[in-house]
């Protein structure tokens, strides 16, 4: 988890809280975010260093030396 709100998420990348919990809640016949949205979502996650299974990075060991 990147540590946000739904409601932090959705402001970001420009769309509604409910937008992003039909995104989140992975159920047959959800909506398909806009590209807008899914561009926004991925900037997002790299910026929180979350991978596309919801994982956050580890830190390598050349970035902590």
């Amino acid at each position: 988890h990147s540590g946000l709100t739904q409601n932090q998420i959705a402001q970001a990348v420009g769309c509604s809280q409910p937008n992003i919990a039909m995104i989140a809640s992975k159920k047959s016949g959800a909506i398909q975010p806009t590209l807008k949205t899914a561009m926004g979502l991925i900037d997002l996650a790299a910026k929180h260093g979350i991978t596309p299974t919801g994982t956050k990075k580890r830190a390598s060991k050349e970035a902590s030396a």
